[in-house]
């Protein structure tokens, strides 16, 4: 994992322990050269990543190559994926398996036009915010995760988000 994405999530719905997982591309030699996104654990311990599994098994029938994860207290992972050129690569959510890495669900977002240049994801009530930076604009999707709506939020705004971290304490309920 050279330049991962990374995010805590609960062990399980309310807990205390948490995991950090890490999500990055991986080139696999065999049996033909390909490129995956491989979903690890680290041992906070130890310092040692321990992989999960394939995210994405080939990241050419994708178009994407980059990824950031974001965790809830109610024990989901939630994954961002986007290709370099959003002209042309996808701009989705995974909600992960936290076991194999396996996809659960997947939306797909709305996104600017332009050359990437950065991406983050966070989670807040319900809802998974995502900050997307491209040659041509900054802007904020949000995805609700009750209803599987997506939105621009915010279709201009002069910051650049790269990485964006939430507490695995954040509320699931905003009252």
């Amino acid at each position: 994992y050279h330049s991962p994405g990374m995010g805590f999530v609960t062990n399980t719905e309310g807990g205390t322990a948490e995991t950090l997982f890490l999500i990055d591309a991986k080139t696999k030699p065999t049996p033909y050269t390909r490129t995956c996104i491989e979903l690890g654990r680290l041992n906070l311990g130890g310092m040692k990543v321990t992989t999960v599994g394939e995210v994405l098994e080939d990241v050419r029938k994708h178009w994407v190559i980059f990824s950031e994860l974001t965790g809830t207290g109610k024990g989901e992972l939630y994954a961002l994926f986007s290709g370099l050129d959003l002209n042309k690569s996808p701009l989705f959510v995974l909600r992960l398996n936290k076991e194999t890495g396996k996809k659960l669900k997947r939306w797909d977002l709305p996104k600017p036009k332009g050359q990437l240049r950065g991406t983050a994801v966070a989670h807040w009530g319900r809802r998974i915010f995502v900050f997307v930076s491209t040659t041509s604009t900054n802007q904020v999707v949000t995805l609700d995760l009750e209803t599987g709506k997506s939105s621009v939020l915010l279709p201009s705004t002069p910051y650049q988000v790269e990485g964006a971290g939430v507490s695995t304490c954040a509320p699931w309920v905003i009252k």
